[in-house]
């Protein structure tokens, strides 16, 4: 149950992730506690593009306003947030850029994480302690409000088109019960990527033993990747090029189970409801991947004496190397059998 904020004067509120995709996906249980705290109050949502691509359709948004690049972009961003009279900013970034975009807004109220100089742009800040899951990080916002979040899971909200288009661009060629399984074998760091080879590896074994189709999402900085997977895929995988971020997230959304090195696609996954598989390296599981097992979700993750460490770069990745594929083959199934006898007792008795 939300109760109402001690700041009861409150009525428009603008919230703020400017990027990256996966870290937009993690705040949307807090815009929908906003939202139930403020019913009648207007809420807003500041980001790039990739972030408003995902938040199109939200209902608990009244606008998504786009940050623009450029100094006459940024200029008429600024002079529209200042329009728009928020009586509070919510930075759920609080980098350098945002904390001035934050303090430039013109709000009587800005809430942020004081970290450094920068803390001293805002006036309210952020309670944090310890290393909490991200979603719980950025509810703190709220709570630092007096509002008390229920339990709440990240969601992307698809239009009918938008799963139409997913489903019928998976669907071609589909054999009746072939499990339909989305991999991404990107990432913005090379540290955080399970060798490309194994994911091909994973793929054949997957089409060889529970025929499935294999779809390898790349985004459009990945070209890099996307053409040594299919040169060693051959011609029983699909190799995704060029979509939009809505159109992924309609092709994940069809997916029967995803794939996914830690990026914004790992976080599509479950925001849209597909079991998702993650993969991770160097970064904090209890952090970064903040999904339940009870809802289809598994980690996978090994333990080695220099992890965390967050590097970008890594010519050993041992924390990486270390999960075989057979070991992810063998989660994959499990999942699969899963989702199958959760379809099972989903079928009405007759």
């Amino acid at each position: 149950m939300v109760r109402q904020a001690r700041l009861g004067d409150i009525e428009r509120v603008l919230l703020t992730r400017l990027r990256y995709l996966g870290d937009v996906i993690l705040t949307t249980p807090t815009i929908e506690t906003f939202r139930q705290a403020y019913p009648a109050g207007y809420v807003a949502y500041l980001t790039e593009a990739d972030g408003a691509a995902v938040l199109e359709g939200n209902p608990h948004l009244d606008e998504i306003i786009i940050w623009q690049e450029g100094l006459g972009g940024q200029r008429r961003c600024i002079e529209q947030l200042r329009r728009r009279r928020f009586d509070i900013v919510v930075d759920l970034f609080s980098n350098p850029r945002s904390a001035l975009l934050t303090y430039l807004a013109g709000a009587r109220w800005r809430m942020g994480y004081r970290r450094g100089p920068r803390g001293l742009l805002y006036n309210l800040a952020i309670e944090t302690a310890g290393e909490v899951p991200a979603i719980e990080t950025h509810l703190r916002a709220a709570r630092t409000l007096g509002i008390e979040p229920g339990r709440l899971r990240t969601r992307i909200y698809l239009s009918d088109s938008d799963r139409l288009w997913g489903s019928g661009f998976v669907d071609a060629g589909i054999e009746d019960g072939s499990p339909i399984i989305g991999f991404f074998p990107g990432g913005k760091w090379p540290a955080k990527r399970w060798r490309l080879e194994r994911f091909v590896e994973l793929a054949s074994l997957l089409v060889r033993e529970v025929r499935a189709r294999v779809f390898a999402f790349f985004g459009p900085h990945e070209s890099e990747d996307a053409e040594p997977y299919a040169s060693m895929a051959g011609g029983d995988q699909s190799v995704c090029r060029g979509q939009t971020v809505r159109e992924l997230a309609g092709i994940i959304a069809s997916c029967d189970l995803l794939v996914s090195n830690d990026g914004g696609p790992m976080h599509i996954g479950p925001a849209v409801g597909t079991p998702t598989l993650g993969i991770l390296g160097p970064t904090e599981p209890q952090i970064w991947f903040p999904y339940r097992r009870e809802d289809g979700h598994r980690l996978l993750i090994h333990a080695v004496d220099c992890r965390p460490c967050h590097r970008h770069d890594c010519d050993e990745p041992e924390c990486l190397d270390s999960i075989t594929v057979d070991e992810v083959f063998g989660t994959c199934i499990e999942m699969l059998e899963a989702r199958n006898r959760s379809d099972q007792q989903r079928v009405p008795s007759r």
